[in-house]
């Protein structure tokens, strides 16, 4: 699972980098490395934020039974 910190940074990242997109600050040899990692760091947070789901619904089964 991620740390927070990690968590933070990924996200970071990837508002940095829609923001370059966006304001035309990426060249085009850039954008298709930056469009990578980009979509590395949003599937490694899809991941843990399904992981964390997956967690909530148990505890929330969990609970229900009692």
């Amino acid at each position: 699972m991620l740390e927070k910190n990690k968590i933070n940074d990924k996200i970071k990242y990837l508002e940095e980098t829609l923001k370059k997109f966006e304001d035309g600050e990426i060249d085009l040899s850039e954008a298709s490395k930056e469009y990578k990692k980009a979509i590395s760091e949003a599937k490694d947070l899809e991941i843990y934020f399904n992981d964390l789901k997956n967690e909530i619904m148990i505890i929330g089964e969990d609970f229900s039974k009692e």
